[in-house]
């Protein structure tokens, strides 16, 4: 929302490098799928995450098994 549509549409505005910290999302989701994912995210292994500018709001959380 804070960016305009023609700065949105340039080639090369696809990462967003602002607040919130990306780190910070990534540990309120770990906490907030304590008992419903896993029973405790000190068991996550590894974790990869990314902030895109987009017109759809959304979070998506992909969970696989490491074997």
């Amino acid at each position: 929302k804070s960016m305009s549509p023609k700065k949105r549409a340039l080639p090369g505005n696809k990462w967003r490098a602002s607040r919130p910290d990306a780190d910070n999302l990534m540990k309120l989701i770990g906490d907030g799928l304590n008992g419903v994912v896993w029973t405790d995210d000190a068991i996550i292994a590894a974790g990869s995450f990314s902030k895109i500018y987009s017109d759809k709001a959304r979070t998506v959380i992909q969970v696989r098994v490491l074997a």
